[in-house]
């Protein structure tokens, strides 16, 4: 079958006391069940699911059927959930949508994410040649990704949930992420790996904050509704390359089984760059003072788009180099057969160091050193560890003190 599931639908109505007297009330409520599973084979290229458990909050309690259920009436929580997903181009590109509900019946509140929308498309070089002739040319290397999100949630009481702005009182915002990298060689030996991060997010909302000594806190909030376009970006380059070297062990000691040893390093350097997004040009963050009861001015910072579906760009320079060193051992050993065996030794040695030239106290990071040892092909043993570079601290005549 291609697919299976059930709906059910209830819909009920609850009068109480007499009608024309003060205690008359009608209460209306609904209640939806429904399950629906796809089998893989149906379409390759489209899924949906659905699991939903919705209603109203007093329809467990006004119906008559659950007086005799105990069950029933004791779930306090309900979770409802629909996904699809559908693949374009081969592949290459995804969209996935979900929807999911979650209530309290204890007090009637529902959170609902109505939709959470995912686009990716896998890495593609724009700059390719379909009909290549010759070498390939350096801006053929260049690949691109893309990340997309779009989320849209509010938290409410169910009997405001239809009654609810999609603007006001929604929650929602779309965030880009696109990368773009490509992979050269440089005197042949060395590996060069250029980076541009950037992110994008869509707002529709800011909150604009101000000093009011009769506002909640002492701090006046105002919503402005309309759309923010809020940026971030980051560059690096990578360069890296690997060492060989190879050891054949005194046969007089180890005999002819050991064929030799081979010892790999890889050593690499990593710079990192972004600006300072706190910055007063970029408008990312703001801030307002007022005047504290001993009489000092005092300034705080803030962000209008904290809070919201998407954190704005974090505050400060970055401006990082990272110096890391990568070892490999292994062993040729011959078997009972003749036939040529490889032993790992040490799989992987590293270590990894960060200086950020952007800092202006302690720019060195702390040194982080990984072990893997492959025991057994069941077993493998991992060591993490790090070493404090500022773990101490001199004095004028290079006695340690007290580093706090």
């Amino acid at each position: 079958y291609k697919y299976s599931g059930l709906f059910q639908a209830s819909y009920q109505v609850t009068k109480t006391g007499d009608k024309g007297l003060p205690d008359y009330s009608v209460a209306k409520d609904f209640k939806i069940v429904w399950s629906h599973r796809q089998d893989a084979k149906a379409n390759p290229n489209q899924t949906f699911s659905a699991s939903v458990n919705f209603a109203t909050s007093s329809y467990e309690r006004t119906n008559i059927g659950n007086m005799y259920n105990s069950n029933a009436m004791s779930q306090n929580t309900k979770t409802s959930s629909i996904s699809y997903s559908r693949y374009f181009f081969d592949r290459k590109l995804t969209v996935a949508a979900t929807t999911n509900i979650a209530q309290t019946m204890r007090d009637s509140s529902v959170n609902v994410t109505l939709p959470d929308l995912n686009i990716s498309l896998s890495t593609i070089y724009p700059f390719k040649r379909k009909k290549a002739a010759g070498e390939e040319r350096w801006y053929e290397k260049i690949s691109v990704r893309y990340t997309g999100r779009l989320t849209n949630s509010i938290q409410t009481k169910d009997n405001l949930l239809f009654k609810s702005n999609l603007i006001k009182d929604w929650k929602n915002g779309m965030k880009h992420e696109i990368p773009v990298s490509a992979t050269f060689t440089l005197f042949k030996y060395f590996n060069v790996v250029p980076s541009f991060n950037y992110t994008e997010r869509w707002y529709t909302r800011k909150i604009e904050q101000s000093y009011d000594p009769n506002a909640a806190g002492n701090v006046k909030r105002d919503t402005i509704n309309g759309f923010s376009r809020v940026y971030d970006y980051r560059m690096g380059i990578q360069v890296n390359t690997k060492l060989y070297g190879m050891y054949k062990p005194w046969k007089k000691l180890f005999g002819d089984k050991i064929e030799a040893i081979r010892h790999v390093v890889t050593p690499s350097v990593t710079a990192n760059y972004a600006p300072d997004f706190g910055a007063s040009r970029y408008g990312y963050y703001k801030t307002y003072q007022y005047t504290d009861e001993n009489g000092e001015v005092r300034t705080v910072e803030y962000s209008p788009f904290a809070g919201q579906a998407f954190s704005p760009p974090g505050k400060g320079k970055s401006e990082s180099f990272t110096f890391s060193l990568d070892n490999n051992v292994e062993m040729k050993v011959k078997t009972a057969n003749d036939s040529i065996k490889k032993v790992s030794l040490i799989d992987q040695l590293s270590a990894s160091l960060t200086y950020n030239a952007a800092a202006e106290t302690r720019p060195w990071s702390d040194l982080s050193m990984n072990l893997r040892l492959k025991l057994t092909k069941s077993y493998t043993f991992s060591m993490n560890t790090s070493f404090a570079t500022y773990g101490y601290k001199f004095d004028e005549n290079g006695n340690v003190v007290d580093n706090d």
